[in-house]
């Protein structure tokens, strides 16, 4: 990692994808010389890169926080399935499975999604760190 990939992958990275934060500061960890190094990196972004770094984070973070629509989208799926039960007449077996099957697949989804607020979080206070000790 150089202070020029950095900044690029900072600023031009995919949101979805946050490969380069992951492979950079994996979440098992690595040497302490390494991650010394990479502090070290961090540490000599000037101010304004650390401020839209830590936004472009929150952003993310933002984007993929899925807790408010779980509530609305559960009520919806519920009560659509409920009126095919009802005007269908299906059998209370094949209501079960097609409930299960929908919330088994959104709840892959919003885990999937997790994992990238995770990773946009621990960066952003990694960030914010950095930036308050650069104001001391």
């Amino acid at each position: 990692m150089n202070k020029t990939i950095l900044k690029h992958n900072l600023v031009q990275m995919d949101s979805r994808d946050l490969k380069y934060i992951q492979k950079e500061f994996p979440h098992s960890g690595e040497p302490y010389s390494e991650q010394k190094r990479k502090f070290q990196i961090l540490k000599s972004l000037n101010p304004s890169d650390l401020t839209l770094a830590i936004s472009r984070m929150t952003r993310i973070e933002a984007s993929f926080d899925h807790t408010k629509m779980w509530t609305v989208g559960s009520v919806l799926i519920g009560t659509c399935l409920l009126s095919l039960r009802i005007m269908f007449s299906f059998n209370l077996l094949w209501y079960i499975l097609i409930a299960t099957s929908i919330c088994l697949l959104l709840l892959f989804i919003v885990r999937k999604d997790r994992d990238i607020v995770i990773t946009a979080t621990y960066f952003k206070e990694l960030l914010e760190q950095i930036k308050s000790e650069k104001g001391k």
